[in-house]
């Protein structure tokens, strides 16, 4: 169990092979500064981005960068309190899902490859980019946005969205059931 000296800079717990690691805007500046990999070992893992806007780019199953710092090996990405965009580059899932922050309206950018979306709540759902190995579950997203292949939305009853639901820039994008 390590933690910074500043109690709001960095929590990093490792407990029976999981992890929690937090970041804030004095650790992305300071602590991380010169660090390109968080790689947490095996378990369950979670990363919190900083309380500001957020990059976060998926480049892999569990794995990829927040603010231009890598990571692998984690199960679950949360957002700060502000904007989060998380962006698939590829066929590739989170196995515990991504969570926006309960502040901000935060992002989702399907892959270039095609998409299928479930919307199944308040600014909640899956994506399943296509040919990829899982589904990864959604929530506190306000914008559903799909990428230059074709999309699919499915819409799960009654609910609402705080952003918009955007097929993206190319490709063919239905709704392809409303409840």
């Amino acid at each position: 169990h390590v933690r910074s000296r500043r109690q709001r800079q960095m929590c990093i717990r490792d407990r029976e092979r999981s992890g929690c690691f937090y970041f804030s805007e004095e650790t992305s500046r300071t602590l991380f500064s010169n660090i390109k990999e968080l790689n947490p070992g095996a378990g369950e893992n979670c990363l919190q981005g900083p309380n500001q806007d957020n990059n976060w780019l998926i480049k892999g199953d569990n794995q990829g960068l927040v603010n231009q710092v890598s990571f692998s090996k984690m199960n679950k990405l949360l957002g700060g309190n502000k904007d989060d965009q998380f962006v698939f580059e590829g066929p590739f899932h989170i196995s515990q899902g991504i969570d926006g922050g309960i502040s901000g309206l935060s992002s989702v950018v399907g892959s270039h490859k095609g998409n299928t979306w479930m919307l199944t709540g308040d600014n909640q759902g899956t994506i399943s980019p296509a040919e990829a190995q899982a589904t990864t579950t959604l929530s506190h997203i306000a914008n559903f946005i799909g990428g230059k292949g074709d999309d699919f939305f499915i819409l799960e009853g009654a609910f609402h969205i705080d952003g918009r639901l955007d097929g993206g820039s190319a490709g063919a994008s239905e709704i392809l059931g409303c409840m």
